[in-house]
């Protein structure tokens, strides 16, 4: 299985920067060096750079050789204490395809994203369905928009529907269960807190925590250039777990 087009689009334009004589050992590094054409063509043409790298890679590159490759030119050529905008969008690409960009000691490395660094299919899958079981359908719709856009890397877009899913759901429960009466034009989602909190719908802490939740959801939150990928992933997977954990305790 290999990385996505993005990913290998990204990681070929960086390993296009090297010169004929320092690609030849990056693509011996990636263990593609057999199937280089090399600079000179028969007849006293020659290759392109581009053209050396995706001879080299072929149409589809395992994801072993383009993590080591990537690896390789991160290392090579990307500073630790300066990151370019190449390696923020690289870091993004690889997310969505399920690996994490790290730095380990003064050394850049490429490894899958644990289970706590990104939402999974399933816990996404499980929560929209019970959304639109228990009738939730307009945060259900704000919650699959929230996830297309964190898969297409547009981190303003994801934090918006995220805020507008927690938004519904909370306001839709405090309707059902506390009377709540939201105002015309109004969102109304501090306020249905407030209610579920005087309900005692919360067990000790939980106000808290889901207060504090609301309040952060509106920095950043569709703001372009504000919102970085870390933010979007975090935000997304918090509300992918409180949403789970009270739609299962408040609507059994």
């Amino acid at each position: 299985m290999s990385l996505s087009q993005r990913t290998e689009a990204i990681i070929s334009e960086r390993a296009a920067t090297y010169s004929h004589g320092t690609l030849t050992a990056l693509l011996k590094y990636a263990n593609v060096g057999d199937k280089d054409p090399g600079k000179e063509k028969p007849g006293g043409s020659w290759n392109n750079i581009p053209t050396r790298i995706s001879t080299a890679l072929g149409k589809n590159p395992s994801k072993e050789t383009l993590i080591a490759l990537a690896t390789k030119i991160l290392n090579d050529r990307a500073s630790i204490d300066s990151e370019p905008e190449w390696v923020e969008d690289l870091r993004g690409s690889l997310l969505t395809d399920g690996f994490s960009l790290n730095i380990t000691g003064e050394k850049w490395e490429i490894s899958p994203v644990g289970s706590g660094e990104v939402p999974l299919s399933p816990q996404v899958s499980n929560l929209e369905a019970a959304l639109l079981t228990h009738g939730f359908t307009v945060a259900a719709n704000h919650y699959q928009q929230a996830f297309s856009s964190f898969k297409a890397q547009s981190w303003e877009a994801c934090n918006a529907s995220t805020r507008a899913t927690v938004e519904s759901f909370i306001v839709g429960v405090a309707t059902q269960k506390a009377g709540f009466v939201p105002a015309p034009n109004q969102g109304g989602g501090g306020h249905a807190i407030t209610a579920l909190n005087n309900a005692n719908m919360f067990e000790p802490g939980e106000h808290d925590y889901v207060k504090g939740f609301w309040k952060m959801s509106h920095t950043n939150g569709s703001h372009p250039g504000l919102s970085s990928n870390e933010e979007a992933l975090f935000r997304f997977s918090a509300a992918t777990s409180a949403l789970t954990f009270f739609i299962n305790r408040w609507t059994p």
